[in-house]
C-alpha cells in the first residue's frame, strides 16, 4: 500500500534507514493457498468459503494481504452468517464505514481542485493519463496546469498512487470506496 514511502525509507541516501537491509520484494500469497489458510481459520465455527467468494475477496483487494485479513476478520466477527458475497459486500460496507470520519479528515485538508481529482480517480478506479483533456472533460476538471498540481500534491500525501501498469489510483481501496458514495 506505501510501498513508494517504504522504498523511500530504505533507498534515499538522505534517510536514516538507507541500506540498513536488504530489499526484498513480496508478491501476493497464492490464491488457493490463501483460501485453504482462510477456510482452516474458520473451520470452528462449521463455515467455509467457496472459492467465487473467495475470489471476490482477493479481486477486491488485489492481492493485499491487508484488505484481504481485515475482509476475513470482519466476516468472523459474523458467524451467524452464511459466508457468500453478501456477506463480504457487508463487510466492505463496514470497514469503510467505520474509517468515515479519517477519510473526512483526509477530504478536510484538501483544495477543491485536489478534492475534484480525487473523486475523479475514484470514480475510474484507474487512471494511465490523468492530464489528458479527455479525463478532464468528461469530470469537469480544471485547466491542465491545476491538475497537474494537483496529481503532485494528492501523489505527495499519498492518497493516490502510480503503477508502472495501472496508471493512477486511490491508495486506499476503502477510501475509493467511500469517495464513490
Amino acid at each position: 500500500m506505501h510501498q513508494h514511502m517504504m522504498e523511500e525509507m530504505f533507498l534515499s541516501a538522505n534517510r536514516p534507514f538507507f541500506q540498513s537491509s536488504m530489499v526484498m520484494s513480496l508478491g501476493s500469497i497464492d490464491i488457493e493457498e490463501y483460501r485453504q489458510f482462510a477456510n482452516r481459520m474458520i473451520e470452528g465455527q462449521n463455515r467455509t468459503i467457496g472459492q467465487e467468494t473467495f475470489q471476490r475477496i482477493y479481486d477486491f483487494a488485489g492481492g493485499i494481504t491487508w484488505y484481504v485479513q481485515a475482509i476475513l476478520h470482519g466476516m468472523y466477527e459474523h458467524p451467524d452468517r452464511i459466508v457468500d458475497n453478501t456477506l463480504v459486500d457487508d463487510v466492505v460496507k463496514e470497514l469503510v464505514e467505520e474509517q468515515s470520519s479519517t477519510f473526512q479528515n483526509y477530504c478536510a485538508w484538501l483544495t477543491d481542485n485536489q478534492y475534484a481529482l480525487l473523486k475523479a480517480i475514484a470514480y475510474e478506479k484507474s487512471v494511465k493519463s490523468p492530464l489528458a483533456q479527455q479525463f478532464i472533460h468528461t469530470h469537469h476538471l480544471p485547466a491542465t496546469s491545476s491538475v497537474k498540481t494537483a496529481l503532485r500534491t494528492l501523489e505527495d500525501k499519498m492518497l493516490v498512487s502510480r503503477s508502472a501498469n495501472d496508471g493512477y489510483s486511490v491508495s486506499d481501496k476503502l477510501f475509493a470506496l467511500w469517495l464513490l458514495r
